[in-house]
């Protein structure tokens, strides 16, 4: 087993995980800034670096994606892989962000969802990546999927700012969600919380990804050394067992 691994920072992911769930809910008071639920303010602690953290792997995947299109090792599949596991944990927090969004909204607004425009925006985000997948189930050549998919993630990844934070912020959007709140709303208390459940949920997602790519790693190798279990009945049908042996000598 490899002890590296195990480093010491992933070690710390639970405990600080836990430290700060008790820091947010002890520690930092209700916000009455604009929260008809003061205690629902709470979800900021984890539905905004979900948010963020979605954004900032979908760049992941549009970097990977231009390393496998243009960098010096341009067409290596390993790459590739990378722009799919970094969009995979990108759509992970994009998807948790919609859901506690959602039991925000339930609590804040009587209503799950309303169609605001964070909340459209959001979900015309989720349907690229999806549709992301889907053009990579779609083609089966890996060289000709891994350019089509790579030249998408980059367009995704244009597109994820634009989608979260320019087109629900234009002057003549409309919206519920309390931006102001996160500008300039927040106490020293509220922003050092928020900003501890960013960097914990950063290294988590960072875990997820380098597990992704070892998985990977290690089913290539499986993949040329070719599968012991394969070989053995192969060995089996060459070499038929002593008693059936004997008997056909017999």
């Amino acid at each position: 087993m490899n002890r590296r691994g195990l480093a010491f920072w992933k070690l710390l992911q639970g405990p600080a995980m836990v430290g700060l769930t008790l820091l947010a809910y002890f520690w930092a008071k209700p916000l009455n800034n604009g929260f008809q639920v003061p205690e629902a303010a709470r979800i900021i602690f984890w539905h905004v670096p979900m948010a963020m953290l979605g954004l900032l792997w979908f760049f992941v995947a549009g970097y990977h994606a231009v390393r496998f299109l243009f960098g010096r090792g341009s067409g290596d599949l390993r790459s590739d892989s990378r722009v799919s596991f970094a969009c995979e944990v990108g759509l992970a927090c994009t998807l948790l962000a919609t859901f506690s969004g959602m039991i925000f909204a339930q609590v804040q607004w009587r209503t799950p969802w309303n169609w605001d425009p964070k909340q459209v925006s959001i979900l015309v985000l989720i349907m690229i990546y999806v549709a992301y997948f889907g053009l990579r189930m779609s083609v089966d050549e890996p060289q000709l999927r891994a350019r089509l998919t790579s030249a998408y993630a980059i367009l995704g990844a244009v597109a994820a700012p634009l989608l979260m934070y320019v087109v629900p912020h234009l002057p003549q959007v409309q919206t519920l969600h309390p931006t102001q709140v996160l500008t300039g709303g927040l106490d020293s208390k509220w922003r050092l919380i928020w900003m501890g459940f960013t960097v914990v949920f950063l290294g988590v997602t960072a875990w997820l990804f380098e597990l992704r790519v070892r998985l990977a790693a290690l089913e290539a190798r499986r993949s040329e050394a070719g599968d012991p279990e394969d070989q053995v009945v192969v060995e089996a049908v060459r070499r038929p067992s002593g008693g059936a042996t004997t008997g056909a000598a017999g």
